[in-house]
């Protein structure tokens, strides 16, 4: 799982963060690792409107909840897999 860690999540930091994603899908196809990669932002102070748009997105979202850690997963899917959503074929091929 790659996950971007931010204190304060905004709403664009799930655009740039699939972005990272799909450039390590490449760099990893280039050298022949075919394992699967997750996307996930993480953050202590999680707006909701961001923690809606990013598990909207297919990231899984991590905030803190006191001295523990929770994670909130899009529903009915796996999530951003490689930097793009999990549909179809794509995923199957992999």
């Amino acid at each position: 799982m790659a996950v971007e860690v931010k204190s304060r999540p905004k709403e664009d930091d799930s655009t740039k963060h699939i972005k990272r994603l799909k450039t390590l899908r490449q760099y990893m196809d280039k050298h022949h690792d075919s394992r699967v990669i997750r996307g996930a932002l993480a953050g202590a102070v999680f707006p909701e409107n961001v923690k809606e748009a990013a598990i909207e997105a297919g990231l899984y979202v991590i905030v803190q909840s006191g001295d523990t850690m929770q994670i909130e997963a899009p529903e009915g899917s796996q999530g951003v897999v490689d930097g793009l959503r999990n549909e179809g074929a794509w995923f199957a091929a992999r």
